[in-house]
This record gives C-alpha cells, sequence and structure tokens, in this order.
C-alpha cells in the first residue's frame, strides 16, 4: 500500500510539474530550420555587440584600476571582459523577434576571434591593432550567434498549447522501470501531439 501511495504522489507530483522547451530541429511549422539573414538584423547584432564589447570593457579597467593600477594589468582585464559583453549584446539583440541562438556559441567565436587577433598581430601595423581588435571581437559574436541560430522552439508547459494558430497537447508520461542493481528508475516525457 504504500508503494502504491508513493507511486501516486510521484504521478500527481510529476504531473503538476511544468514541460520545459521541446528540443527537435527546426520549426514543425515550416519547412525552413534557419531563418533568413537580414541586413538590419546583422547591423544591430554587430552594434549592440560593440556596445557591451565596450561596456564590459569599461568593467575590465575599472577591475584593472582597483587590482593594481598598472597598464599591463588593466589592459588585460579589459581584453578578458571585452568579448563577454561582446557576446552579450550579440545574443540579446540576436535573440529578438523569432530567432534563438546558442549563447556559447556566441562566446567561443567571440573568444576565438580575439585570439585570432592576438595571433595575427605581428602582420598588424601597430597603429591599427586598436580597432581591428575592436571590430572583430564583435564580429566574431555575431558570427558565433548567425552559425548556431534557429527558429523559436514553441514551449509545451501546459495541457493545451497554442503556437502560429495550431493547437498542441502537452501529456505526461510517466515511466517506471527496473534498472541493474534492482533500482527503480523513473523517466518523465511530455508527448507532444500537434494539430
Amino acid at each position: 500500500m504504500k508503494k502504491l501511495c508513493f507511486l501516486v504522489t510521484l504521478l500527481i507530483f510529476f504531473s503538476t510539474v511544468r514541460a520545459q522547451d521541446v528540443s527537435y530541429p527546426g520549426d514543425p511549422f515550416t519547412s525552413e530550420t534557419k531563418p533568413p539573414l537580414r541586413a538590419k538584423k546583422l547591423a544591430g547584432e554587430f552594434g549592440s555587440a560593440l556596445f557591451g564589447g565596450l561596456l564590459a570593457g569599461v568593467v575590465g579597467f575599472t577591475a584593472g584600476m582597483v587590482i593594481d593600477g598598472k597598464r599591463e594589468t588593466i589592459l588585460t582585464a579589459m581584453h578578458i571582459t571585452y568579448p563577454f559583453g561582446a557576446a552579450a549584446g550579440a545574443w540579446t539583440v540576436g535573440n529578438k523577434g523569432d530567432e534563438q541562438s546558442s549563447f556559447l556559441s556566441t562566446l567561443g567565436f567571440s573568444v576565438l576571434f580575439s585570439g585570432l587577433t592576438y595571433l595575427a598581430y605581428p602582420i598588424i601595423p601597430e597603429q591599427s591593432r586598436g580597432w581591428v581588435y575592436l571590430l572583430s571581437v564583435p564580429l566574431g559574436a555575431v558570427i558565433g550567434h548567425n552559425i548556431s541560430r534557429s527558429y523559436k522552439q514553441p514551449i509545451y508547459n501546459g495541457l493545451i498549447n497554442r503556437h502560429n494558430g495550431r493547437i498542441a497537447l502537452g501529456l505526461p508520461a510517466v515511466q517506471f522501470f527496473r534498472s541493474s542493481g534492482n533500482r527503480i528508475s523513473l523517466q518523465w516525457h511530455i508527448l507532444n501531439l500537434n494539430f
């Protein structure tokens, strides 16, 4: 009897848990997996990446001043924070509307372009190094965002969900089974029925 009560309690608990984002490739209501590139959105992503990087650079400058105020410490702190700010700016503007992307991809390309710029310093004229770094890191963030972008996925978080004029039912499916070592395992799934 205790096991039955426990199972019923688990079933009630898991049936009230809201479903998370359902992961599947592309938007099921369209045939495209990626939204088309738009010049206006790309310009907005680049501008916000540049602004976010500069804002993070100011934070890095302040941190460098607080640490010891030496030129090398300040530059290092600025170069560490700049890619993070550029990635945050590009990702924030890029995820507006019908698109979503991976922040790790955006950050990864931002850091990659930062490193590539450092490697290219010997062939870049000394007076241009600052501008090249300032523009290449946001460019990397925009490229990283656009490589991983896709349509926003509908979130099925209730029993009846609407998306683009269609109805989707999210039904809980709880499975109990015995695994190795005589343990009882529980798997929780959301079944989605699209109409």
